[in-house]
This record gives structure tokens, C-alpha cells and sequence, in this order.
């Protein structure tokens, strides 16, 4: 990963949540945990994060409501959806649905860095396409 990027994980205190935030730790990643939608939302709104870890269950609302609200957000964020384990219909209801990947412990650093260098390209390039349609380049 080229620069810090920063993050919101929205989680009732699972604990792939304490194995996940452990694992980041080792990133250059600046993480914020709320533990529902509701504090997400305003906290999605206010920051712009470029990362949300979302728990597949939480207080007030899912996983799906995380991502709608990602989708609606000001700019592109990739919506991270962590499970207690490998699911395969999981997995595919999420990236159908619009996360950008579905994540089980345990946390292969290797995996991880992957998934994250992944996602840190995709939100960069959709930032920099939705900034460089907001510039009148032919006025």
C-alpha cells in the first residue's frame, strides 16, 4: 500500500473483529470501531473513509445496509464484509450485493495486504475518475 488509509469497522465486538483489528494493526491503516449503522452512517459521512470492515450482523441493521450506505456516500468507499468463518454463500451474497470482498479469520497477513492493496488501488482510481469529471477541462 502507497499512503495510510483510513477506516471504519462497524461491529458488535465479535471477536474476528479483535482478530481482524489485531491483524491491521500491522498496516498503515488509521481504523474508528462503532458497533452499529446508525453511528456508521454519521461517521461515513463526516470522515469519507476509504475502507469499512462491516460485521455481517449488527445491533440496528446488516451488512447490506452498510453497503447501501457506502454506495450512497459522497465518494467511493469499499465495503469489507467479515464473517466468523469461510462461507461460500457468504461470500457470494456479498460481492453480488456490492462489497468489495468478504473476510474470514484466519487473517493471513499475506491475504490481507493483498485484499487491501487491492481495495486501496480501486478507491483511489474511482476518486480520482469522480474528481477529474468534476473539473471543467474544457472551460
Amino acid at each position: 500500500m502507497a499512503r495510510r488509509l483510513f477506516a471504519v469497522l462497524v461491529h458488535c465486538h465479535s471477536h474476528q473483529f479483535e482478530l481482524l483489528q489485531a491483524a491491521l494493526e500491522r498496516f498503515p491503516v488509521d481504523i474508528c470501531s462503532v458497533n452499529d449503522c446508525t453511528k456508521a452512517r454519521h461517521l461515513i459521512s463526516q470522515t469519507e473513509p476509504h475502507l469499512v470492515f462491516s460485521d455481517l450482523l449488527l445491533r440496528d441493521e446488516t451488512w447490506v445496509d452498510v453497503v447501501n450506505e457506502a454506495e450512497s456516500a459522497a465518494v467511493p468507499i469499499a465495503v469489507i464484509v467479515v464473517g466468523a468463518r469461510e462461507d461460500e454463500r457468504f461470500r457470494t451474497s456479498a460481492l453480488a450485493r456490492g462489497a468489495f470482498a468478504y473476510l474470514a479469520p484466519p487473517f493471513e497477513l499475506q491475504h490481507l495486504e493483498a485484499v487491501l492493496g487491492s481495495a486501496e488501488r480501486d478507491i483511489r482510481e474511482r476518486r480520482r475518475a469522480l474528481a477529474l469529471a468534476a473539473v471543467p477541462w474544457n472551460a
